[in-house]
């Protein structure tokens, strides 16, 4: 027995020698500014990856660093979300590139947001993970104004922690941030929304993805309008639903699909009840939303003009 124990633990040394080796960076560690080794060495020690993801990430960085923006995404991919918040701090150390950067933040955003605040609380605040996101150099969408109206929808808490959110609506072309905001908020129980108008400069983090669009801003604002009246909320929810269902139409456009996605389903639930009232057909919204009771002698039809809040 202690003869095998003997060979494991030997066997066990001889792997480690054998992936170290495997993984060990044999180039200059500063290449045109960018202390490569550092990356190579964040990589190897991922030992919770296998020794070929490694190998592979590793080659994804030399491609990057090569001029191959696209490998950036590869990199990634390869370490996985769950390691993108610390590769980020890696990354910045090493004052890797701004395709890097993108890509590993982008996936914390994306993919691992619930461990985003943790994040920004271990390197040192907002202003520090701003700083990361000017430097990975994110674009913005076009035409915005210089100061840009911004909106974040919430139920269930202060407007002042609600403010203090890292993800801001501003909106999409042909609907404004408000409508939007409200949309993820309208109906819930103590449903709030903020608006607030930031300088332009202050967003740090644009998502497309999504609709409406997001972004990040770099502190809390320091002044903000609050609407908690359920019905002028509920107003800019069905306004963003009709909005949602027509901007999935055009061409070149994810279709309008409720039976694949939640929000085009909670659209479709917000259209089918307006519908419904103008029927003359009085009850609330099935699903998430529970709509304000209202009577169709007391209130007309939703307005569907924009609110005051200026579009995107």
């Amino acid at each position: 027995m202690r003869m095998h124990n003997h060979f494991a633990a030997f066997s066990s040394r001889l792997q480690r020698r054998a992936t170290a080796k495997a993984l060990a960076y044999a180039g200059p560690p500063v290449v045109n500014g960018v202390r490569v080794k550092k990356i190579y060495d964040f990589i190897a020690g991922l030992e919770a990856l296998s020794v070929g993801h490694r190998q592979a990430a590793q080659l994804g960085i030399e491609w990057a660093l090569g001029g191959r923006e696209e490998a950036a995404g590869g990199v990634v991919d390869y370490i996985g979300a769950e390691h993108a918040v610390d590769l980020v701090g890696a990354l910045i150390e090493a004052n890797a590139p701004s395709p890097l950067l993108q890509e590993a933040i982008g996936t914390v955003v994306r993919h691992a947001h619930k461990r985003l605040p943790g994040l920004i609380v271990r390197i040192g605040g907002r202003q520090v993970f701003a700083t990361w996101c000017r430097k990975a150099q994110f674009k913005m969408p076009t035409g915005l104004p210089e100061v840009v109206t911004v909106a974040r929808g919430t139920h269930g808490v202060s407007q002042d922690v609600n403010a203090q959110g890292l993800h801001w609506s501003v909106g999409s072309p042909g609907s404004d941030a408000f409508d939007g905001a409200a949309f993820y908020a309208g109906g819930m129980p103590d449903a709030v929304v903020v608006v607030a108008r930031v300088p332009r400069d202050a967003l740090i983090y644009f998502l497309p993805g999504s609709l409406p669009y997001e972004v990040l801003l770099d502190d809390v604002p320091p002044a903000y309008d609050v609407v908690t009246d359920p019905i002028v909320i509920a107003e800019g929810a069905l306004r963003f639903a009709y909005h949602r269902r027509t901007r999935s139409v055009q061409p070149g456009k994810r279709p309008f699909d409720p039976s694949a996605n939640a929000f085009d389903r909670l659209a479709a639930r917000l259209i089918a009840w307006d519908e419904a009232r103008q029927r003359g057909e009085a009850g609330d919204d099935p699903g998430l939303y529970q709509m304000p009771d209202w009577s169709i002698t007391e209130s007309s039809r939703l307005k569907k003009e924009p609110t005051h809040y200026p579009q995107y």
